[in-house]
């Protein structure tokens, strides 16, 4: 049906929360993975978004995220919603010339080849649903549009920045991915290049959920900023200890 916002809803049948966090048990793994690769191969009509002619998402909103978590009225607002606030917004040096670098030299060393495509753009274990056919579905398509592929699978990998997946996790998952995008068993090369790319987006992941949770503690509930304030502390530390390994 289609609200008063305009927004469209479908129901899916013999669908149910499938709540799978990255890594995917058996056997939703491989319908996870060629469920992201069927939404990337996914082309919109052309008078409507020309995904090939597309710039990727994620570097406008890093703009946005970050002009607004470190403007002073969001530290302020913070601050109201929790006394312990501003100690841990000064320790984040969100006004430092050095971190304005690093933003532009993590844009600057993008992945030449990284794919954009057609993404979800907040895909995670609370928006996958699961058949009764053993068939993954995602819902919640609000964020979805052109971006980088590597950074929607990044995003669905990164739900815990203090204990991300380990290599040979994303690995297997990445193969069955490219599996399912070129419908064969795919190359050694490409499976390492991709998860060198996936590897890299985490970094701009980290940054763009760092910026974000500051930027929900400053208009959500009051009761949610310390947790949020707290998140943010530690996407963006990781994001700067990923960043010196990976881009400098």
């Amino acid at each position: 049906g289609r609200f008063a916002n305009g927004q469209l809803e479908a129901w899916l049948v013999y669908h149910g929360p499938l709540k799978a966090p990255f890594p995917p048990a058996a056997p939703w793994a491989d319908s996870v993975a060629a469920k992201f690769a069927a939404f990337h191969a996914y082309r919109p009509p052309l008078h409507l978004l020309d995904v090939a002619k597309s710039q990727p998402g994620c570097w406008p909103r890093l703009v946005d995220l970050f002009a607004t978590a470190r403007a002073p009225e969001t530290a302020r607002a913070v601050a109201r919603r929790w006394d312990g606030a501003a100690a841990l917004i000064a320790g984040l040096d969100l006004e430092s010339d050095e971190l304005d670098r690093r933003l532009f030299t993590l844009q600057r060393r993008a992945p030449p080849g990284a794919r954009v495509a057609f993404c979800h753009n907040d895909a995670a274990k609370r928006v996958l649903l699961r058949g009764d056919d053993l068939d993954a579905a995602f819902c919640g398509l609000e964020r979805a549009g052109p971006n980088y592929a590597a950074l929607d699978l990044a995003h669905y990998a990164n739900a815990d920045a203090a204990k991300p997946p380990g290599l040979d996790d994303r690995r297997a998952f990445l193969e069955a991915y490219l599996a399912a995008l070129h419908g064969r068993r795919p190359a050694l090369g490409d499976v390492s290049a991709l998860l060198s790319d996936v590897c890299f987006f985490t970094v701009v992941d980290n940054y763009l959920r760092g910026f974000a949770a500051l930027a929900a503690a400053a208009s959500g509930p009051a009761h949610e900023a310390a947790g949020l304030v707290l998140e943010a502390q530690a996407r963006l530390q990781h994001a700067r200890a990923q960043q010196y390994v990976l881009v400098w």
